[in-house]
């Protein structure tokens, strides 16, 4: 009766041990089993996607704004239109340009719209057909007024071709008028061939700095023409028919030391030409700093 109840017993572990192992085995196939969760959004991803958004409606909001300026303010016949271009238009002009002219180049009429005008197009087109213009400030005032400056060239000097003159910028542009006074450029290929708006540079240059010097209230005696054709120095020449060379360091650049060189330079040689030796003498050498030699006969 014992034996029977010990096999029992011992069939019931068995039992037991073997639905242990398919509850185990069961619980894994679970696992496996279950649904792989899908990866997440990075959290830098909706931020991004919200600013493009808006930058989008700003964008949005600013061309539409300007394409109804354009067509109320620009393509209006009825706002900012200039009725009386003779009155409303300002134009302060230097010595030879006319308002007219003015006028005529840069399209103003009665009825024009002042925004219908491309201010900084017709800026450069007014320069580059007038080189004795400097610089051009063109001003709207609303509602239908419309203000130009003109700051024209002021000339220094005349180059070889008749009419034609230069600027202290070294600008050669034409002028007829109130320029017999003036010392005149020549001698080199450059001055033959200057057309205008060119820009002189080089020997040529030099003898523009020297005669825009000449201009100082402390100068004591101008020259009457200056000979620009030699690579080492300038050939001057005086009202009354000496003659001088001329030379400084750094001659053909554009700095403080130059300049200092060159005003000292020109101003020992009119000293010494207007000394009591001086004043024997028809030609002068000033080629070496601090010297200058006079000569009785042709150099």
């Amino acid at each position: 009766m014992k034996w029977k109840i010990f096999q029992k017993a011992k069939s019931s572990k068995k039992r037991a041990g073997s639905g242990s192992k398919k509850g185990a085995s069961a619980t894994k196939s679970r696992v496996k089993r279950r649904p792989r969760r899908s990866k997440e959004t990075p959290f830098w991803v909706k931020p991004l996607l919200k600013g493009v958004g808006v930058l989008s409606c700003i964008a949005l909001v600013i061309f539409g704004l300007w394409y109804a300026f354009d067509a109320y303010y620009f393509k209006s016949t009825d706002l900012f239109v200039v009725k009386d271009a003779q009155k409303n238009v300002i134009i302060d002009t230097g010595k030879t340009l006319t308002p007219d002219l003015i006028k005529q180049i840069l399209g103003i009429k009665d009825g024009i719209n002042l925004f219908s005008i491309p201010i900084d197009e017709k800026r450069v087109q007014l320069m580059e057909k007038a080189p004795s213009i400097k610089d051009i400030a063109i001003v709207r005032y609303m509602p239908d007024k419309l203000k130009i400056s003109i700051i024209e060239r002021d000339p220094i000097a005349r180059v070889e071709i008749d009419g034609r003159v230069v600027d202290d910028e070294g600008v050669v542009f034409v002028r007829y008028t109130r320029t017999s006074g003036l010392p005149i450029i020549l001698g080199s290929k450059k001055i033959k061939s200057a057309k205008p708006g060119d820009r002189l540079t080089g020997m040529e240059m030099a003898a523009v700095r020297l005669a825009n010097s000449t201009f100082r209230p402390e100068c004591k005696s101008r020259f009457m023409s200056v000979d620009s054709s030699h690579s080492r120095y300038l050939l001057l020449k005086f009202p009354d028919s000496r003659r001088s060379k001329i030379a400084w360091a750094g001659m053909k650049e554009k700095s403080a030391k130059s300049k200092r060189l060159m005003i000292k330079q020109y101003d020992n040689l009119i000293n010494a030409m207007s000394n009591d030796i001086g004043m024997e003498f028809k030609m002068f050498d000033a080629q070496h700093p601090g010297r200058i030699f006079g000569k009785s006969s042709n150099f």
